[in-house]
Order: C-alpha cells, then structure tokens, then sequence
C-alpha cells in the first residue's frame, strides 16, 4: 500500500515542478534553485517509474517505507502550495 501512495505522491511532484510550473516573465534566472529544481523532478520521476515498473513488471510491490511516504507527502504539500516554484519554496532572494 505505501509503495503505491509514495508512487501517486512521486508522480504528483514530477508533474507540478516538471510539466506545469512556468516563470514569470520577470523572474531571474538563478542556477543553484534551478539544479535543485532538476533534481527533485528528477529524483521523484525515477522513483515513481521504479514503483510503478515493479508493479506491473514483476507483479510485487516494492518494498517503500512509510517514512519515505510521509516525506514525499510533506514534499508533495510544499510544491503544491509553491504551484511547482522551487524558489517560492526554499525562498531564495
């Protein structure tokens, strides 16, 4: 059960910072959010692509911890109330 909440949470992540966050014209352009932005994307898609692949390949489900859950919950609330800014999040001036 765990496996496929951390898997949904992962996805959910991946999508608000991959696919429907867009700057505002304004915005500067800063590398270090920008690395930590590509990270997370790239962290929580593998991650979900593993638990998911597992499950329909293997037909197990991985063994995730409800730890890792609690914190991609956690995760998953603060890129959700940013909508997908790394910036607004870790509040880089």
């Amino acid at each position: 059960m765990a496996a496929i909440v951390q898997a949904a949470l992962c996805a959910s992540i991946f999508f608000m910072i991959g696919l429907r966050y867009r700057p505002f014209p304004d915005s500067r352009y800063k590398l270090s959010v920008s690395i930590m932005a590509w990270a997370a994307c790239a962290i929580t898609g593998m991650q979900c692509v593993s638990l998911v692949g597992r499950m329909v390949i293997e037909h197990d489900f991985a063994d995730a911890s409800w730890f890792n859950t609690a914190f991609y919950f956690l995760a998953s609330v603060l890129v959700f109330r940013a909508k997908g800014n790394v910036a607004r999040i870790i509040r880089v001036e």
